[in-house]
């Protein structure tokens, strides 16, 4: 995962990291750990975020899948 894409997604849409966890059902600590690379996110809360931040295939890709 790329974590730097990840976070520049969210400051594009001008979200807080507590913002996005309330959104796809996580404590603000656990997506913390998620946005920087500690833990890895599961495939549901990959669906809610590529859904919160309109993403598109290549987008999905480049941050979640592309090493």
């Amino acid at each position: 995962m790329n974590t730097q894409e990840l976070k520049s997604e969210r400051v594009r849409n001008n979200m807080t990291q507590r913002e996005v966890a309330e959104k796809i059902g996580l404590s603000e600590a656990g997506y913390w750990h998620k946005e920087n690379g500690k833990k890895e996110f599961n495939r549901q809360e990959i669906e809610r975020l590529i859904d919160l931040f309109k993403l598109s295939n290549d987008r999905t890709y480049e941050i979640f899948f592309k090493n």
